[in-house]
C-alpha cells in the first residue's frame, strides 16, 4: 500500500511514472528485505508481561471469559465476553465483530484486548484489581503465560501486556471449551450479525484491520 502510494505521488508530483511491474519488484524486495530484518532482531526484553501473581484472596478476584469465532472464508470474526464479580454474579456480558481477521489464533488473541477494555471501563465505578482471564485457546495462553511471540500476533500481544499494567494482578487461563459456553454463544452470535452485514445489498464497514 505503501509503494502504490508513493508511486501515485511521484506521478501527481513529479510527474515520474511506475509501471504496475515496477511498483510489485519494488514491494516484493521490500518485504523480503523486512522479513530477514525480523530473523535478525532478538527477542525485546524491555516489553514484558506483569507477573502471573496468584490474587492473595479469592474473593477479591473477578473473572472474565472470552472466546472468539472466525469465518475462514470471510475472514471475519465474532469475540464474546463475560466479566463476573468475586461472588460469581455477571456484571457484563458483551461481543464485537471485526473484520480482515487473517487466521483462528489472531482472532481468539483480538477477543482479550476487546474484553479488557471493557473491564477497564467497569472498573471506574467497581474497584478490578485482581483479574482472571479464561480462554480456550491452549496456544494463545502459552504464549501469554510464557511471555511468547508469534510473528502475527506481535501487536496484539503488546496491546495486552500494555492493559494488563492496570491490574495488580492477572493470570490467563486455559479453560475446555465445554466449559466456555456462554462466551461462546457470544462469539458466535457476533459472527452472525457481522455475516449477515456483509451479505447485505447494502452495508458499511467502519474500521479496517490489517496483518
Amino acid at each position: 500500500m505503501w509503494n502504490l502510494w508513493t508511486a501515485r505521488n511521484s506521478l501527481l508530483f513529479e510527474d515520474r511514472h511506475f509501471s504496475a511491474k515496477e511498483v510489485y519488484v519494488k514491494t516484493v524486495t521490500e518485504a523480503r528485505i523486512w522479513q530477514n530484518a525480523q530473523l535478525d532482531i532478538h527477542k525485546p526484553s524491555p516489553l514484558r508481561p506483569p507477573p502471573q501473581v496468584p490474587p492473595s484472596s479469592p474473593l477479591e478476584t473477578f473473572t472474565c471469559h472470552v472466546d472468539a469465532a472466525w469465518n475462514p472464508d470471510t475472514g471475519l470474526s465474532g469475540a464474546g465476553w463475560i466479566i463476573k464479580d468475586p461472588s460469581g454474579f455477571p456484571l457484563s456480558q458483551s461481543s464485537s465483530s471485526r473484520p480482515f481477521v487473517p487466521s483462528a489464533l489472531v482472532a481468539e488473541a483480538l477477543a482479550i484486548p476487546s474484553a479488557m477494555l471493557d473491564i477497564t471501563s467497569i472498573a471506574h465505578s467497581i474497584p478490578i484489581r485482581s483479574l482472571l482471564i479464561f480462554s480456550d485457546s491452549q496456544v494463545l495462553i502459552k504464549l501469554l503465560k510464557t511471555d511468547g511471540c508469534l510473528k502475527e500476533l506481535k501487536s496484539v500481544l503488546h496491546d495486552i501486556f500494555c492493559l494488563s499494567n492496570a491490574f495488580t494482578s492477572i493470570c490467563f487461563n486455559f479453560i475446555p471449551r465445554s466449559n466456555n459456553s456462554e462466551a461462546d454463544a457470544l462469539a458466535k452470535s457476533a459472527l452472525w450479525s457481522a455475516s449477515s452485514v456483509v451479505s447485505s445489498p447494502i452495508c458499511g464497514v467502519g474500521l479496517c484491520y490489517f496483518f
